[in-house]
């Protein structure tokens, strides 16, 4: 995060290490995959059904999925993400919605846009929305009014995904990505791990045909925002 992102890695050792353990899983039988990416109806299904023992899922279904199994007559626990034990534990990065303020507005709509994203954000308003919608509160006062008026005493599972982001060090590792068309290189990816799975594909050399690609793309928003 000190500079513009010039060039991305697909293809590195710790990415490689990670596609290779998600095939290992795939050809061992251990998970099971509905046939379209982000599929979350179908994996949800398919948990309730009894058909999964575990699913990696939005922490904004926590609660749901948490009544959801009550009804259905077992306990639902929610835990911290698998992470690799060979190396030091860094943590997980945040995903889902953000609210961004731009730079270089003029001084009454940046006046506006403050004065919304501290009332969104007071306590109060970011406990609120994290039990209308399930995403993690985004200040520790909302998290201390949660612990103060009951909730995660009444629903543990809903603080997980606040303790796990708490855990996590202060790395770029953790703090996410800042990178042109982060959208379109992630999609690169997905497909790339995708194609390695369903049509076992050598991880290396997918992942390698994916960097290219990740990188013209790079290259080419750079060309046209980079300066």
């Amino acid at each position: 995060r000190s500079g513009r992102a010039t060039e991305v890695f697909l293809n590195s050792k710790g990415m490689i290490d990670y596609v290779s353990w998600w095939k290992d899983l795939a050809d061992k039988g251990y998970y099971t995959y509905t046939g379209q990416q982000r599929d979350w109806g179908g994996v949800d299904s398919a948990y309730l059904a009894g058909e999964l023992a575990m699913m990696v899922d939005s922490s904004s279904d926590t609660v749901i999925h948490t009544e959801e199994a009550k009804d259905l007559g077992f306990e639902l626990l929610a835990s911290f993400m698998p992470r690799n034990e060979n190396v030091p534990y860094v943590g997980n990065l945040i995903g889902g919605a953000t609210i961004w303020m731009l730079d270089g507005m003029d001084t009454t709509k940046e006046d506006g846009a403050l004065a919304f994203m501290n009332f969104f954000s007071n306590p109060e308003n970011a406990a609120a929305w994290h039990q209308l919608t399930g995403y993690v509160p985004i200040t520790e006062d909302a998290v201390d009014l949660l612990n103060a008026e009951g909730w995660y005493e009444a629903e543990p599972n809903a603080k997980v995904a606040s303790d796990q982001l708490a855990a996590a060090a202060n790395t770029p590792a953790s703090l996410g990505a800042l990178i042109g068309n982060f959208v379109g290189i992630r999609d690169i990816l997905t497909i790339a791990i995708e194609d390695i799975l369903v049509n076992d594909l050598d991880v290396a050399t997918r992942l390698g045909q994916a960097n290219e690609e990740a990188n013209k793309s790079l290259s080419e928003y750079e060309s046209l925002f980079g300066n």
